[in-house]
This record gives C-alpha cells, structure tokens and sequence, in this order.
C-alpha cells in the first residue's frame, strides 16, 4: 500500500490541529522494514524473514537492487527454493506444459523479461496475457495461476514491466504509468501477431495494479481483447481517501523534482493482503519484487492513473469478469462495485467473496484458491452474445453432439478429411470455417458428411455474429456450387446477385428470399422502428416463436435441436429484423437478375418461410436450368426435422442435381 499520511495543520483551515488524514494509493505490495547506517538507506533486509539460507545467499539478497542484473542475480539463486514452497499454487504441476523465459529488448531500449506457458499437447482455447501488481512479479505466484490456466487448455504470456521483477529499469519506478502500459501493449501485440496465435480469442488479466494497467490497455485497445478479467482492481480511489486539492498538488509538484525518492510512507500490509499466516510469511521468497518505501513519482504516477480511470469507467466495454474479497482493505471493494455499475460492458460479472484479503489469488486458504479455478474460466460461459463463449460452450459439447441419435450424425464418418479454422476478413472480424473433403485420392468435385461422401469438397462459414466466428489449392479448376438454407438462402442469393460469375449453381433449401406482406409492418410502424433501432439496435424488441414446433415434423428431431447450444434462440434484435426485412425487399426487387443454375427445394407445409416464396423466385428467377421441388407435409427444416427417409431423399436429390451438373457418369 502506498500511503500519504500529513497532519491537518492550521494553515490548511482545521478545527482540530491533531486530527490525521490518510491519503492512500492502495496496491498489492508487501514492504518491509529497512534500516539506516551513517545516514544511508539501506536495502531491505529480506535475509531476516528468510529462515535457514546461507551466508552467502544472504549476502546476494541483500544487495542493492535498484538494477535489474542484481535482481536478476537474486532470482536465479533462489529459484528452486521458490518453487519448493508449501504453497497450493506451487504444487500445481507443469508435466503438460511448455514452458518458456525470454529476454527481448523493447523499442525503448529496455530489456523486458516474459514467460510464456502452453499447453504441450492440445490446441489452445485463447490467449491469457497476465499484468502483475504493484509488489509482484511475473514469476512468483503467478507462476502457480499461469499453470493452472495452462492445464485448462489456455497458452499464458506473462511480462514484468519495465522497472520490475527482471525487467531493465529503476527498481519500482514508474515515471509514467502511460509508457508502460505502451510497453505492455507492444509485448503482448507480437504475442497475439504470431502467425500460431492471430486466429484465437485473446483475454487479459490484470491483478490489483494490474487491473488498472489492463483497464488502459483496453482504453487504449477497445477492440483488441476478446475480455477481461481483473482481481482486485485499482482502478478508483474511494473519495474519502484523495487529499485536498492543495495537498495534492503539493506532492504532484514535488514528484517533479525528486521523481525517484522514497519519500512516501508505507506500512507493512502484508497483515492486510494475506488472510492466511503461513502465505503471508512466504510472501518474502518473493525476493525481486519491490518491497521499500514507494518512490514519490510512481505514487504521482499511480494517483493520476487511477483518477483518470475513475472519469473512464463508462467507456469500458468488454466482456468482464471482477473478482474481490470483501474482506480486502488493500482496495476497496466499492472500486470494483463502481466499475461493474459503470462499465457499458454488456457481458459482465461481479464475484465478492466472504471474508476474503486483498491477494484472493494468493493469501487465502487452499480451499479458496483452489474453489477460485472455475471462476477464472467462467467468463467464457457465461453469455453468449460473444464468440469466445460460443465457442468455448461449443467445445464442451462437441462430442455429446456427435454421439446424437439423428441420421445426420451417423452419414458416412469415414472416407471424410474435417478441417476447422479461423480466418479474420477484411472488418478484422474472426470467422469460423470448417471443411469436409473426400480423403486424398479420391476425386473432389465441387459442395457435410454425407455430400462430401459422394465425393464433393464441402466448405462453410459461420456468419459474422452466428455460431462461432468474430479457396483452397486442391479445388482451383473445379465446379463451385452455393448451398444456402433458410436465412441462408437469402445469403446466398444475395452473394449470387454480387458476383454472379463465381458460382456454377445455387442450392436453396426452404430460402428466405420474401417475407409475406401480412408480415411486413405498416410504413409509419417500420420508420418508427427504423428510427428506434438506430438507437437501440441490440435491443430484443420482437416477440419470439417457438420455430423448433414449426420448424421440426419429427418430435424427437425437434428435442435434438436444444443440442446446438451456439445457435441464437432469443427473441429477434431489432436491427436483426430490420435488416433482414431490408435483405429480402432487395432481393425481390432484383430476383429476376438470379441467373445462375438453380435448385430450390421447400417442404409443401412450411409454416416458417411459406412455399410460395420457393415458387415465387423459381417463377421470377431469369436462370434457364432451374428446378424446384415441394415436399409433400414437409416442414421448414427438411434436412433435419423430417423422417429418416425424407431427409435422406432430399439429400439423394441434391447430390443427384449436382452429379448431373458436374457432368458425372
């Protein structure tokens, strides 16, 4: 903690000359006594909290450790008594782990540690890039909290910053908190610009200071991160605790002068941060952390950040998940209530927990740490309005969707090649693709299991918003076929229309290409929702149908559908339905320019997109190879909701369309 203690003297309009006011800059640090010898500051004496070393062990620790080689030096020495502490977090294994440290020199010229720790075997989930607090180190603690994500699946970067841990710079110097969090921002921006990272969801933690140096770098980055997650935030000072405007401007004006003096006094809070006594003892093996007297510029340096925090909370917008003990009179547990009030984040959590310290992740008893786990990977499950939930909800259920009792996942698994991956477009935005492709050898001719199994080369996207998003050598040269289904239809004729050259035929299966003029809102009703979603457009504003009654002829098909826990099922957003309104009036006003070789198939009892729609664009359409097939009581999703026997007769249908398309004997 960093304190400003001053006595209200009389000059300063007091009526109690003795009364003591405490001005104080909260952060998660452990200062220790120092001692004085001729008038000199000593270093702290980290040797008398320290039990059984030796001389010479002593005698490293004690040095002064203002620079980074000397910090450096009293790291290696006594990295493997760090690790061989009886602390949970250290017994948290790392066999499955890749694990690497690294020295890279910025662009400022300092030479900035990281760590990095990887799943050995399995693809990651996301990036977590990790901010340390003000007393702590990337290689400490978080060398516990790291692996444990790790383990889960996630690759960790961590850094110190400049001036900490192993870093270059001033031992617990910050002449500005502006620079660093640059600093921050360049290190882990080549971490998520590798060609092995580009493509996945990337979080940032940040813990007590740390939580205020992720909040700027989001300030600074608003679209960067797929989320936070922030224990313990400094990212407001109570108003009780800021000092008259006076005074204030008192210690800012010195700082300018003596930017690296120790001049601010602290208190040891170790008492403060740690519930648990034998973490709180262990927190001195944490030898290169800083642990004097805050310098008076880093203080400066800390209350500005934290004052323009406090102006900014509204314009924090990711997903966010806080975390804090209630019990923590490090920071105040209201910081982390005003920033869950304030942020404009529509996806975000606030987790108190009874009784606990300022060091959540690290003071508290084993039980509660280790209870702390799922929380940490709660943030991507928890609302699905962003992809990384989507896609880590997705995962959990890949398998349990594959094992479904449905025809459609039983159609020829073998003699099929999957790929999935991530491409980011032109708006910077993560799309999801997957292909099916016959095995090598076998003859790709042109567009999900069972069509790839009658040896076509099948690929998909998952619509910007949809599913999981934010050609290929081997089919160049060869028939290329759109198949769109539902709102898909209308996406594909709509790709049609914008590049009509690009396609040998479309396949449309119950589209969505007009929408029923009983449907259709009056025109003073559609310009007042037109005006109201410039304003509201997220807004989830249209009444809901149960499609999956009207869309599913089979009972148990239907049951099936909940099973697709990525797919929306909320009631339409407002722009959503406008848009889509928009979408099918373009595409009736130019359904004559759909010239492509066309296939639409739609089920006689669609009570969703109705047949006369199917048979309105087959009659309107100017493409002179076009079919159009209606099934007798078939309902909306005649691929997936029907009898067996149906959706493998539509199926038969449209492999049979392509074949005589691709000129196949």
């Amino acid at each position: 903690m960093i304190s400003w203690r001053y006595r209200n003297f009389a000059t300063i309009s007091s009526s109690s000359p003795t009364t003591t006011y405490d001005f104080r800059v909260r952060v998660c640090s452990v200062p220790r006594r120092r001692r004085r010898r001729r008038g000199r500051v000593m270093a702290p004496l980290h040797s008398m909290k320290l039990e059984g070393i030796s001389d010479e062990l002593k005698k490293i620790i004690d040095a002064n450790m203002d620079e980074a080689p000397a910090r450096r030096r009293a790291r290696e020495a006594f990295k493997e008594i760090q690790l061989g502490i009886d602390h949970c977090l250290f017994k948290i294994p790392h066999e499955g782990l890749k694990m690497k440290e690294s020295y890279e020199v910025n662009s400022r010229g300092l030479e900035i540690f990281s760590k990095s720790w990887l799943p050995e075997t399995s693809s990651p989930k996301a990036l977590i890039c990790l901010c340390h607090g003000y007393g702590d180190t990337c290689t400490f603690f978080f060398e516990g909290i790291a692996r444990k994500l790790a383990l889960s699946g996630y690759s960790v970067f961590a850094m110190d910053y400049p001036g900490f841990g192993l870093s270059e710079g001033f031992h617990g110097y910050i002449p500005s908190f502006d620079r660093l969090v640059d600093d921050v921002i360049e290190h882990f921006s080549k971490v998520k610009g590798s060609v092995e990272y580009q493509s996945l969801p990337s979080f940032i933690f940040g813990e007590s200071m740390g939580g205020a140096v992720a909040l700027k770098v989001h300030l600074k980055q608003p679209s960067a991160w797929d989320g936070a997650l922030l224990v313990a935030p400094m990212c407001k000072i109570a108003d009780d605790m800021v000092p008259p405007l006076v005074l204030k401007q008192l210690l800012l004006g010195l700082a300018k002068f003596a930017p690296k003096s120790k001049l601010v006094p602290s208190n040891d809070i170790a008492d403060m941060a740690f519930r648990d006594l034998t973490k709180r003892k262990q927190t001195s093996y944490n030898i290169v952390a800083y642990k004097d007297k805050p310098r008076l510029g880093t203080a400066a340096e800390l209350l500005k950040i934290t004052d323009e925090i406090e102006k900014r909370l509204e314009e924090v917008s990711l997903p966010l998940l806080i975390m804090h003990g209630e019990a923590d009179v490090v920071t105040d547990v209201s910081v982390s209530k005003a920033l869950y009030e304030k942020a404009r984040s529509s996806d975000k959590k606030l987790h108190l927990y009874k009784d606990a310290y300022h060091a959540l992740l690290e003071g508290e008893p084993d039980e509660m740490i280790e209870g702390l786990s799922p929380e940490l990977n709660s943030i991507a499950s928890q609302n699905l309005d962003f992809a990384p939930a989507r896609r880590y909800v997705r995962s959990a259920f890949t398998d349990i969707q594959q094992q479904l009792d449905h025809l459609l996942f039983k159609a020829a698994p073998s003699g099929i090649r999957t790929e999935e991956w991530y491409e980011k477009n032109s708006k910077a935005q993560q799309i999801f693709c997957k292909s099916w492709l016959p095995k090598r050898g076998d003859q790709v001719k042109g567009i999900a299991k069972r069509i790839a199994a009658s040896g076509y080369g099948v690929y998909a996207v998952d619509h910007p918003g949809f599913g999981l998003s934010e050609e290929k050598p081997e089919v160049r040269g060869l028939p290329c076929f759109l198949l769109g289904q539902s709102m898909g239809g209308a996406v594909a004729i709509k790709v049609h229309l914008k590049r009509p050259k690009d396609w040998d035929g479309v396949i449309l299966v119950a589209p969505m290409c007009k929408i029923s003029d009983v449907a259709t809102p009056p025109p003073v009703v559609l310009k007042v929702l037109t005006l109201v979603s410039k304003v509201l457009p997220k807004a989830k504003l249209i009444p809901k149908l149960d499609l999956g009654e009207l869309a599913f002829r089979e009972s148990d098909k239907r049951k099936l559908a909940v099973y697709n826990v990525i797919s929306y099922s909320d009631q339409t957003r407002l722009r959503t339905g406008l848009e889509l309104l928009k979408a099918t009036q373009d595409i009736e006003a130019q359904v004559e320019r759909v010239s492509s070789p066309l296939l639409v198939l739609h089920g006689a009892a669609d009570k969703v997109t109705d047949p006369l729609v199917s048979k309105f664009l087959y009659e309107k359409a100017s493409s002179k190879d076009k079919t159009l097939k209606l099934y007798p009581d078939g309902y909306h999703c005649i691929l997936e909701g029907e009898p067996d026997e149906r959706i493998i007769t539509v199926l038969d249908d449209i492999v049979s369309w392509l074949d005589f398309r691709c000129s196949v004997k």
